[in-house]
């Protein structure tokens, strides 16, 4: 039984490690690539430096904020308040 039991411990201990590096690779990888892209997207290295920046200013996290609270507070009032559906309006009679 003992024999068993270390035999399942170190299949278990050599699947977690396997999972460990495939998930350091994955992460590694895509790290790196949304870098490249969001430095791409800026115009390169030049304005990378600004837009970190940018990114670390308190100011911007503040309108940033209160953006995303602004567009949750229109979300939230559209959902609590019921549709109305509107009606063709009635066509007036034609004189002849």
């Amino acid at each position: 039984m003992t024999h068993e039991t270390n035999k399942n411990t170190t299949t278990a201990v050599i699947a977690l490690l396997a999972i460990n590096v495939l998930l350091l690779v994955y992460v590694g990888f895509f790290k790196h690539d949304a870098v490249w892209l969001e430095t791409m997207k800026v115009g390169w290295r030049e304005n990378m430096t600004l837009v970190q920046q940018l990114y670390n200013s308190d100011m911007y996290k503040t309108q940033q904020t209160q953006a995303i609270q602004q567009v949750l507070s229109s979300i939230n009032q559209q959902a609590v308040q019921p549709t109305v559906e509107t009606q063709p309006a009635a066509e007036a009679p034609v004189a002849e």
